[in-house]
């Protein structure tokens, strides 16, 4: 984790991906996107965002490199 703005790495491109597709959530790194973003707002109906928020936290549970 950087300390500082200046120590953060630089994002030459962002991914968005819809939180409620946990499939997408889990190959985004293939891609090679320097930055995914996972989507809880305009990809999700608002029936879907409960089932987005476990399942978004269930792909960075699994892609987390340590």
């Amino acid at each position: 984790m950087p300390e500082t703005f200046r120590d953060a790495k630089c994002c030459r491109s962002m991914l968005y991906i819809p939180g409620n597709k946990l499939d997408w959530t889990l190959v985004a790194p293939k891609y090679g996107a320097g930055a995914p973003v996972f989507d809880l707002e305009d990809a999700v109906a608002v029936s879907e965002k409960a089932g987005a928020r476990k399942a978004i936290a269930a792909a960075i549970k699994e892609l987390r490199c340590e």
